[in-house]
């Protein structure tokens, strides 16, 4: 079963993650760090395209609370 969100029920920054699309139908790649890729498939281009731009958006986020001295404080 299929179950599709209107809202995110958290968000978790992936700093330094890098997305690319991939020569492959519907496929593109998450690099994080140097060491690890992951290659993934989506349904279809449109799903390819919003998988794309959350994971963009999650590789330059910061945390609504996040300190410049790196602790974090809960809400």
């Amino acid at each position: 079963m299929f179950f599709e969100d209107k809202t995110a029920l958290a968000m978790l920054p992936l700093p330094g993650c890098e997305v690319k699309i991939c020569g492959e139908k519907f496929t593109f790649s998450v690099r994080v760090g140097a060491r690890r890729m992951y290659t993934l498939t989506a349904q279809d281009e449109e799903d390819q395209m919003k998988w794309m731009a959350i994971l963009d958006l999650a590789a330059n986020a910061h945390l609504k609370n996040q300190r410049n001295s790196g602790s974090e404080q809960s809400d």
